[in-house]
C-alpha cells in the first residue's frame, strides 16, 4: 500500500490511539452502581473516533479518496463559504469578548 497523504496518515493514527486509548480507560465494573450514562458517552467516543480515523485512513491510501478531498477543499465556493463563516464567528466572538468585558469592569 501506498501512503498518498502523510498528514493524514498521522491524523488517523492519532484518532486510532484515542479510540485506543478510551477502550483502555473505560471502567467496566459490573456492580450495583453501574453508569450507564458513563458507557453510553464513552461509546459514542469510541464510535467516532474510529469513524475518523476510518476516513483519515481511506484518504490516504486511496488515490480517488485524495482527490476528491483535494477538489473539494480547492473549490473556489467552498473557500468563499469557510472565509465568511470565519468572518462571522470572528464577528460573534469579538463582540462576545466586549461585552463580557464590560461585564466585568461593571463588576
Amino acid at each position: 500500500m501506498k501512503i498518498y497523504s502523510y498528514r493524514h496518515f498521522i491524523t488517523g493514527i492519532f484518532f486510532t490511539i484515542i479510540g485506543i486509548s478510551t477502550i483502555w480507560t473505560t471502567n467496566l465494573t459490573f456492580t450495583d452502581t453501574f453508569d450507564w450514562l458513563e458507557l453510553g458517552k464513552s461509546l459514542f467516543f469510541i464510535i467516532c473516533s474510529f469513524l475518523i480515523a476510518g476516513y483519515q485512513f481511506y484518504i490516504t491510501f486511496s488515490k480517488k479518496g485524495l482527490k476528491e478531498h483535494d477538489l473539494e477543499e480547492k473549490d473556489e465556493r467552498n473557500q468563499l463559504i469557510d472565509k465568511s463563516v470565519d468572518a462571522m464567528i470572528g464577528k460573534i466572538a469579538y463582540n462576545m469578548i466586549f461585552v463580557l468585558s464590560l461585564l466585568f469592569i461593571i463588576l
